[in-house]
């Protein structure tokens, strides 16, 4: 595996430089280490040009967050040139375990402490350190909001009140929100319109906020409002081919859009579409966006995300073109917390969707394959954990649409790696899709896993797959039966020190085949990731010397 380089940058570093600008990439919960590994690799692999021409002369040094279990990886870069290349790489589709690409604006950050002790070291100003001291405060008010609702739920206690605010404070907030859902709701020209009261449709009532929630929302809004100039800094910075500029001048159209990715911060009554509503409202107070501008949902010129991150941001350093830092082993299953121990908002706006990569599926009606970064970083584990010298054979025992063995082939052969992958399942019509666009480097096997593998002897280096779980694919008492089966049979196949990675969401079951089969696996490594929202656990594991 690969020794990390970077080094922690000084405690008293400031947390915004100006010179420096900041791309937060959207990756799946639970993998972030193998996401920066990941970008880090592909950034050195295809470098922007101007670091191409001034390599000989300096290297180009960026600092990079991935915060575990924050569904976020973000990379800062010294100039503007820099930053713009590397978005020119994620548009063309070649950061490959990225969902979305965002230029960040500000981050606020509460650390988990006390908001009595939050000083204004490390913020540009008093203000910034008032508004850390102001996410802090939220946070800590939902934790004990989101705790004291566990209790009722669980029956420990029979109610459950929001006495978190002070009286005076409480009202306030309340009748600030009862002031912007009136403007909300009630049109200009129906305010002194007596009839508009007798006609107008009855609307269903909505959940009143608790006092966190709705100290949360109005954070969000100073958050937007508070930085106007910013995103016209922002637009200014756009000015790719086809960026967010350019569609905004031929198509002058934006949304707001609240990200709390696999629902990490736990709301009860607040709704997306809620706050997104209200972003929009005060997103309509900035110059930048004026009454010519249009509301669109799908695919506008601007779009504005605030985006919630359930940690701390921690910055290093680190040399493009070095050996990106080795994504550390946890001693011990590793869960996302289910409440989050620290909060990070942060406001930046969404770059356009990037261009498919080539060697990915397009859209399929019908059977959903896992999302390809998902399988990309799968298959990234698989890679950094094999063995040198291991046989160049590789299995997905479950392949379906072919998702990881695509994504393990095209990562071998960026990173020059001799690999031949098998893509078995018991089903045919997925394997011959998919060999749809690659019908010579994918050798797809029909078989039953849960009888016998069509091998023979320990011909594999290794294995991978996201294996089958849930009701639509097999019940519990199936699974239970299934994994021992499978990982008997791919002791059969695969070498010793071969190694093998393996998802599911059947934790229990999981464990259970492994004690029965430790004679055969070592497991190295377990921790959490979110598939959709769901929560799954992720195995890395080596063949032992066994026969």
């Amino acid at each position: 595996m690969h020794t990390t380089t970077s080094t922690p940058m000084p405690p008293d570093a400031p947390s915004a430089p100006p010179n420096l600008l900041t791309l937060a990439f959207h990756v799946p919960t639970g993998l972030e280490d193998y996401a920066l590994c990941s970008l880090l690799a592909q950034l050195a692999h295809r470098p922007p040009a101007s670091h191409t021409a001034d390599r000989a002369h300096q290297p180009m040094r960026l600092q990079y967050a991935a915060p575990p279990a924050s569904a976020h990886v973000l990379l800062r870069f010294p100039t503007p040139d820099l930053l713009q290349r590397a978005a020119d790489l994620y548009a063309r589709g070649e950061l490959w375990a990225a969902w979305g690409a965002f230029v960040c604006l500000q981050e606020w950050a509460g650390d988990g402490g006390d908001p009595e002790d939050l000083g204004p070291q490390g913020a540009a100003d008093g203000r910034e350190a008032a508004d850390e001291e102001q996410t802090e405060r939220v946070r800590q008010l939902l934790e004990r909001e989101w705790k004291d609702l566990q209790r009722a739920v669980g029956g420990r206690a029979r109610g459950w009140k929001a006495q978190a605010l002070e009286p005076a404070e409480h009202a306030a907030i309340q009748q600030q929100q009862q002031q912007q859902q009136v403007a909300a709701e009630v049109p200009p020209h129906a305010v002194d319109d007596p009839a508009h009261a007798a006609h107008a449709e009855p609307r269903t009532p909505t959940p009143t906020p608790t006092p966190g929630e709705a100290l949360l929302l109005l954070t969000l809004q100073h958050l937007v409002t508070s930085h106007f100039a910013a995103l016209a800094r922002a637009l200014e910075l756009l000015h790719l081919p086809g960026g967010a500029q350019a569609q905004a001048q031929a198509r002058p159209t934006f949304r707001a859009t609240f990200a709390n990715p696999s629902r990490l911060l736990p709301l009860s009554t607040l709704h997306t579409r809620d706050v997104e509503t209200q972003l929009g409202e005060a997103l309509t107070l900035s110059p930048c966006v004026t009454r010519a501008w249009r509301v669109q949902l799908v695919d506008p010129a601007l779009d504005v995300h605030v985006r919630v991150l359930p940690s701390r941001l921690h910055w290093h350093t680190h040399t493009l073109g070095a050996a990106p830092p080795a994504p550390p082993l946890p001693a011990s299953a590793r869960a996302i917390p289910a409440f989050p121990p620290a909060l990070t908002l942060l406001l930046a706006v969404a770059l356009p969707a990037p261009a498919p990569a080539a060697h990915r599926l397009p859209q399929l009606v019908g059977p959903t394959p896992l999302a390809p970064p998902i399988a990309h970083l799968l298959a990234l584990i698989y890679l950094l954990a094999a063995p040198p010298g291991a046989s160049p054979l590789a299995l997905d025992p479950f392949s379906g649409l072919g998702s990881i063995p695509r994504e393990l082939l095209a990562l071998a052969r960026q990173r020059q790696h001799p690999l031949h992958v098998l893509a078995g399942d018991i089903s045919l019509p997925s394997l011959l899709l998919s060999q749809q666009n690659t019908p010579r480097i994918l050798s797809a096997l029909q078989y039953s896993a849960l009888h016998a593998l069509p091998l023979r002897g320990p011909a594999l280096g290794g294995w991978l797959s996201d294996l089958p779980w849930g009701t639509r694919h097999l019940s519990p008492r199936q699974l239970s039966a299934l994994y021992p089966a499978v990982l008997r049979r791919l002791a059969a196949v695969v070498g010793a020190g071969g190694a093998g990675v393996a998802m599911s969401a059947a934790r229990r079951t999981m464990d259970g085949a492994l004690r029965g089969a430790r004679r055969w696996w070592a497991t190295e490594a377990c921790w959490e990731a979110r598939v959709g929202g769901r929560a799954v656990w992720v195995w890395l594991l080596r063949r032992t010397l066994e026969p």
